[in-house]
Order: C-alpha cells, then sequence, then structure tokens
C-alpha cells in the first residue's frame, strides 16, 4: 500500500471516530434517531472528506441530514480544535445509498431463501 493511500486510510479513521464523538455529544439531533458512518472518502490530498451515513428510521432520512448539515459548520470547528494533522478535510455528508442498496439485496436474498424453505 503506498503512503498517500495509508494516509488517506488514517484520515478516514480517525474522522469516522471524531465525527462519531462529535455527533453523539454536541450535535442537537433527536436521540429517537440512529445514526451510523457507513464510510468516509477523503480525497487523496486530504482536503476534502464525504461521510457517508444511515440513519434509523428511514423515514427520518431528510429531517436528520437536514439537521446535521445545518449544524455543519460546528461539527467542522470541533474537528480543527481536535485533531492535530494538517490539513484537516473540509466535511459534508450523505445519506449512503450504497448501503441502503445492498441492505434491499439482503432483504430480497432472505425472502428466497424463506420461500424456498417453506417448500
Amino acid at each position: 500500500m503506498n503512503e498517500e493511500s495509508l494516509r488517506t486510510q488514517k484520515m478516514n479513521q480517525l474522522l469516522t471516530e471524531e465525527v462519531s464523538k462529535i455527533l453523539f455529544r454536541n450535535i442537537d439531533i433527536s436521540r429517537d434517531n440512529l445514526i451510523t458512518i457507513s464510510r468516509i472518502s477523503t480525497s487523496s490530498d486530504l482536503k476534502n472528506s464525504t461521510i457517508y451515513i444511515t440513519i434509523f428510521p428511514e423515514n427520518k432520512e431528510e429531517e436528520v441530514i437536514a439537521q446535521i448539515n445545518r449544524q455543519i459548520y460546528e461539527v467542522q470547528k470541533i474537528l480543527n480544535m481536535t485533531l492535530r494533522t494538517k490539513p484537516i478535510p473540509r466535511i459534508r455528508f450523505e445519506i449512503d445509498k450504497l448501503a441502503k442498496a445492498e441492505q434491499s439485496v439482503f432483504k430480497a436474498m432472505e425472502h428466497i431463501d424463506e420461500t424456498v424453505d417453506n417448500n
């Protein structure tokens, strides 16, 4: 693994830990929702990161992502104060559509297994 991809991988791991803490401790979001960071994609120059999240229940996704995005500057400010690395990526949040697609495939496979077992 080259040094650049190792740095990106380490940054993604660090961001996962720190952003999880920030979302739990510092951001005003209803605690009735389960928010999970499913993956992070950071540019090779470490200047930008997209944080992909899943939200349960699904019918609250738009509301919760809007709440997070209204407070994104607070999240970024806390990251800037907390992380000791340079550069600190500029972050943005998105609903993880890949995780939703994977979940749909698994549900379909379970349904097929149940159908086969019942016959």
